[in-house]
């Protein structure tokens, strides 16, 4: 079954003069590595193809590489494939309806259907991870840009290799990038590197979050805090798991407000399955790790209280 998967790709690839990687808004290590590296593999691989990345980029993430900024124009008679996105509405472009063909290679649990040909795998820790499967079992040049990509989305989405979505399968790709040129100590001294803002924002949020009785830690963080220590979003949601192994501390959480009148929250557990409740909050995402869209103060306090809920039926 996997050695279809692995050619249907390869043959789609094949099938199109430009390939387009997309996914999705807000990209983490997962989305920029899968998207910035299958464009990679098939540079390497097929390089009389046009390949293209497309969205916005993400700073602290930029160290490896950038995006192409694409036109409509690009996007006719492309094949478009579309990395670690569950749902249309977080896909990180505006034309991807304009292509030929979509395909999406995804390790979320729930999903949409929204490509001609999708490969779905919930029991991988990162989508870098079904990549480095593909291109070992497809035979594929790798180079060691390849394998930074991909290494740096297995190390974000598995904690480090701590995540209980960490299998024996994570490590024997971990160790075939490495064996191919990736760089540990430089992938993680750029992702874990912090600047003095981010420093002082964690101490804010120590000095500033509330714990139920349950268990569940969470701090409110307003734009005017954003500003106060000159954070964005995504530097602020990187800081999440200050709380993480704190004994007392069972699911905690950032609600963090945005510029256009929401307030997008992620949350995290160590045991506790939090997916569900995301989704009931217009979110989603893996079983330990996922975000939710809330429009006011209010709807936290219920948000709060149906994770206090799940706590106490265990």
């Amino acid at each position: 079954m996997k050695t279809e998967i692995y050619q249907k790709i390869i043959n789609k690839i094949k099938k199109h003069d430009t390939v387009i990687c997309l996914r999705h808004i807000d990209a983490d290590g997962d989305a920029y590595g899968s998207a910035m590296g299958l464009a990679q593999i098939i540079k390497d691989n097929f390089p009389q193809k046009k390949v293209f990345t497309d969205g916005k980029n993400n700073e602290s993430l930029n160290f490896l590489g950038k995006n192409d900024q694409l036109t409509e124009k690009d996007y006719q008679n492309s094949l478009v494939i579309i990395c670690d996105t569950a749902s249309q509405e977080r896909i990180d472009s505006q034309h991807w309806k304009l292509a030929q063909e979509k395909i999406k290679i995804d390790h979320h649990i729930k999903g949409e259907n929204y490509a001609d040909y999708e490969w779905v795998g919930s029991t991988y820790s990162a989508t870098c991870e079904m990549i480095g499967e593909l291109v070992i079992n497809a035979n594929l040049k790798v180079s060691k840009e390849t394998a930074n990509f991909l290494l740096l989305g297995i190390i974000t989405d598995s904690g480090r290799f701590l995540y209980s979505n960490t299998t024996s399968r994570t490590f024997q790709i971990a160790a075939f990038l490495l064996e191919n040129g990736a760089e540990l100590n430089y992938l993680c001294t750029k992702l874990y590197q912090q600047n003095l803002n981010i420093l002082k924002f964690k101490g804010y949020v120590l000095n500033n979050f509330t714990l139920t009785k349950q268990g569940v830690a969470f701090t409110k963080i307003t734009l005017n805090t954003l500003r106060q220590y000159n954070v964005d979003r995504l530097e602020t949601k990187s800081a999440v798991n200050i709380f993480a192994n704190v004994e007392e501390i069972k699911i905690w959480l950032f609600a963090i407000e945005q510029e256009e009148e929401l307030i997008k929250v992620s949350i995290r557990s160590s045991q506790y399955i939090i997916n569900e409740i995301a989704e009931k909050y217009n979110g989603g995402g893996h079983k330990f790790a996922a975000g939710a869209k809330i429009k006011d103060w209010k709807e936290l306090d219920n948000l709060v209280a149906d994770l206090n809920e799940l706590i106490n039926k265990q």
